[in-house]
C-alpha cells in the first residue's frame, strides 16, 4: 500500500497535477524487475533451506559453497542469455536468509499484489478504494485480492502494463 500512495506523493502534494502515464509506465518497468530480481532471491533463499534441510550436519564450508553455487545456478538458467554472461553469484548477496526464516518471497509478491491493484484503480476514485481495500483484513493473498478486485492474485496486470510500456517506448 506504501508504494500505491508513494507512486502519487506529487499529486497528492499538489506538486503534480496527475500520476502520468509514463510515471506509470516507468513504476511498471521498475517493478518488472524488482520482480525479476527479488524472485531470483527468493528462488535462492529457498533452495539454500531446502539443501540445508536435507544437509544438517553441514559445515559453514559447505553452506558457503552451496549458496555460491545455487546462486550461480539459478543465475544460469534465468539471466546469463539475456546477459551473455555465466556464473554470476550475485544472489548470494541476500545470505543474512541464513540466521532467519524465510521471507523473500514476500517481495515479489507484493510488486505482483502492486500492479494488480494499479490496474485495478485506474479510472476508480483512488482515496476510496484505498479506503475500502485497506478495511479488508488479514487474509491469504489470493483470498485478499479477490476481495479487493473481484479477481484471483495473478501478475498478467504486471505483464501487461510492461508490455504497453514497452511499446510506448518503441
Amino acid at each position: 500500500m506504501a508504494d500505491l500512495i508513494a507512486y502519487r506523493d506529487m499529486v497528492g502534494l499538489g506538486v503534480s497535477p496527475e500520476y502520468s502515464r509514463e510515471e506509470k509506465e516507468l513504476n511498471a518497468l521498475a517493478s518488472f524487475w524488482f520482480v525479476c530480481e527479488m524472485g531470483a532471491d527468493a528462488l535462492h533463499e529457498i533452495r539454500v533451506w531446502h539443501w540445508f534441510y536435507d544437509h544438517p550436519e553441514a559445515s559453514v564450508e559447505e553452506l558457503k559453497k552451496v549458496t555460491i553455487d545455487i546462486a550461480n545456478d539459478i543465475w544460469n538458467e534465468y539471466f546469463a542469455d539475456i546477459f551473455g554472461v555465466r556464473d554470476i553469484p550475485i544472489f548470494s548477496i541476500y545470505s543474512h536468509f541464513i540466521n532467519g526464516s524465510l521471507y523473500l518471497h514476500s517481495y515479489p509478491l507484493g510488486n505482483i499484489i502492486l500492479m494488480q491493484l494499479e490496474e485495478y484503480f485506474e479510472g476508480k476514485d483512488f482515496e476510496e478504494e484505498m479506503v475500502r481495500i485497506c478495511t479488508i483484513g488479514k487474509l491469504t493473498p489470493d483470498l485478499w485480492m479477490k476481495e479487493a478486485t473481484g479477481e484471483s492474485l495473478s501478475s498478467e496486470p504486471m505483464l501487461r502494463a510492461v508490455r504497453k510500456a514497452i511499446d510506448n517506448y518503441n
